[in-house]
């Protein structure tokens, strides 16, 4: 019987390199919670996460796999602004 990896345990083989002083992703502090909830499911590393109680869209650039599904599948309704981190910051992938 093969054991299956999970995303988690394959994410946890990254390191990244967080760039604290410039934030790669802007988000639209406006959004509607139609559009926030694309990114939730869409985000392969799971970064958006919508709290019911607090009615508040919860976001941190620092595990960001800078894929740009979150650009692309909010269309400039929740992500205002997405660029790369600068050099020598971000994800580094160990398994593909």
């Amino acid at each position: 019987m093969s054991k299956f990896t999970t995303v988690e345990e394959k994410l946890s083989n990254n390191t990244y390199n967080a760039d604290r002083d410039f934030v790669h992703i802007e988000l639209n502090p406006k959004a509607k919670l139609v559009d926030i909830m694309v990114l939730v499911c869409a985000c392969p590393a799971g970064l958006y996460k919508y709290d019911e109680v607090t009615d508040k869209l919860n976001f941190d650039h620092t595990g960001c796999l800078e894929c740009g599904s979150c650009r692309i599948l909010s269309e400039g309704k929740v992500v205002k602004k997405w660029c790369f981190p600068n050099g020598g910051k971000g994800s580094e992938y160990k398994l593909g």
